[in-house]
């Protein structure tokens, strides 16, 4: 850069500092990139290690919860027990008197008891029943003995049980007051469990999201290293484009005012503003010429004359009239089409010849006379068959297909602008075929091929309707229908 010469000093400075800054700004993104990849790798050492210390405590909580039922079930034990004990302690409070006082009264009692003893003694021989009597006294003199030592020692051990009661009573209230602390406790550690597991979850969520990113951040922060690295290698090439880019646009202006030199120097002649003014010529060339309307509307003319000989020919001459009565289907068809073949073999040349002495220039006059020779065949092939086997109702039929052919053969006006009834009907409509073949005979521009090939479809319509034809006469003749008589003919017509 010092040693080009075309370069100004200014431009060397810019491009210089230029350089420069782009250098250090590499260095400086390299450093932060280098100290952020730190921060990431200590921040997921962090985050993994808390995520090691949380652990056991959610193992314990875990624990915890599961053996909650058990714990609140023996919560519910122990305030049964504590409830039972109060109940024994206020009726021993209650008998405590009548405790103490038993051992008189069964003293008493028992002298009591002494004297119907010996007063019943006296009795014992008098009846067996007296006895009787006297054994149970006895036996109820011994239990009352037993129930007075018990009672006696029931009432010197009254205190001791007494006290321990009251042992027992300060020690329920005790655990009750435990019980009742560790079922708090356990009732706030079960309200914060859902709490605590939800933040365990998300936090352990969190720090798998996080795992899973940190080589996605990792590879991002390598590839704009990577980047900046080859900014910075590539530095040297940009500021060599920058160097081309100006000499180039200095070299364009030069060369600009060079040539808006030149163009001022030369002398404005008559050629020169020509050849400005039209630098270029244009070249047509015609693949097919209609000169006017009529040319244009000549071949559906021509397809609707044809078609219109064929009906009135058909309507005198009606396929299912004889001279005789015939015999043979074969010699019926041979007799039809050549009818058929004289009258359209005439009605084509002689409307051929009256259009061209008209005016009509036609660019191929074979294939003029064999596509209107092949579509008359064709419509009274289907005339024919038609009058054959329903007489003169088959030319109304005919007339109406004639009526569908005028909107749908495409003569008048393009499929593409009429409805869709007629373009559904225009591939099954021989007129279409005549009007595209007379096209390409009259004007061309379709293909040399394509006025045959629509003068051979035409051939094969002409074909199927005349083996139709032979058909239907085979199986009038055998039923014996197609029977006329040549008077009849006569009167008719």
């Amino acid at each position: 850069m010092n040693n080009d010469k075309s370069l100004s000093s200014d431009t060397k400075a810019k491009l210089a500092n230029l350089a420069t800054e782009i250098k250090t700004k590499a260095t400086d993104s390299t450093n932060q990139i280098n100290s952020a990849n730190d921060s990431w790798g200590n921040l997921l050492g962090v985050m993994l290690d808390t995520q090691s210390t949380l652990q056991p405590q959610l193992d314990t909580v875990q624990n915890l919860s599961q053996k909650l039922p058990a714990l609140q079930s023996t919560m519910t034990q122990a305030q049964s027990l504590l409830t039972q004990t109060d109940t024994l302690l206020s009726a021993l409070k209650k008998n405590q008197d009548l405790l103490t006082a038993m051992p008189t009264q069964l003293a008493s009692l028992q002298s009591a008891t002494g004297q119907i003893a010996v007063g019943t003694q006296k009795l014992a021989n008098s009846t067996g029943s007296i006895n009787t009597l006297v054994n149970g006294i006895n036996q109820y003199t011994s239990g009352v003995d037993t129930a007075a030592n018990g009672a006696a020692q029931l009432a010197s051990k009254s205190d001791r049980l007494i006290s321990g009661f009251k042992l027992l009573y300060d020690g329920t209230n005790q655990y009750t007051q435990g019980v009742s602390q560790v079922k708090a406790g356990t009732n706030t550690l079960v309200s914060n469990n859902a709490s605590l597991n939800s933040g365990a979850s998300q936090l352990s969520t969190a720090l798998s999201s996080l795992n899973l990113q940190v080589p996605s951040l990792i590879d991002g922060v390598n590839q704009l290293a990577t980047g900046t690295q080859i900014l910075n290698g590539k530095s040297d090439k940009l500021l060599n484009g920058m160097t081309q880019l100006s000499s180039g646009s200095n070299k364009l202006a030069t060369q600009l005012n060079s040539g808006a030199n030149k163009v001022n120097s030369n002398i404005g002649t008559p050629n020169n503003a020509q050849m400005f003014a039209s630098p270029t010529s244009l070249q047509h060339t015609s693949t097919s010429t209609v000169p006017n309307y009529g040319h244009a509307l000549a071949p559906f003319a021509m397809a609707t004359g044809l078609f219109i000989g064929v009906l009135i020919f058909t309507l005198e001459f009606p396929a299912n009239r004889r001279h005789k009565t015939p015999r043979d289907a074969v010699k019926v068809l041979n007799e039809e089409f050549k009818r058929a073949v004289s009258v359209s073999l005439a009605m084509v040349v002689i409307l051929n010849m009256i259009m061209i002495l008209s005016g009509l220039k036609v660019d191929h006059i074979f294939d003029l006379f064999w596509v209107c020779l092949i579509y008359t065949l064709a419509q009274m092939a289907i005339m024919q068959f038609l009058t054959l086997i329903m007489g003169r109702l088959g030319t109304i039929i005919g007339l109406l297909l004639f009526v569908a052919s005028i909107g749908g053969a495409g003569g008048m006006f393009p499929m593409q602008v009429t409805n869709s009834f007629f373009n559904a009907i225009h591939p099954f409509l021989p007129m279409s075929y005549a009007i595209n073949g007379l096209r390409q005979a009259i004007t061309g521009g379709l293909g040399n091929s394509y006025a045959s090939i629509n003068a051979l479809v035409l051939l094969g319509v002409a074909v199927l309707f005349y083996l139709l034809f032979l058909l239907a006469a085979s199986t009038l003749i055998k039923r014996d229908v197609l029977v006329t008589d040549t008077k009849e003919i006569t009167q008719e017509i």
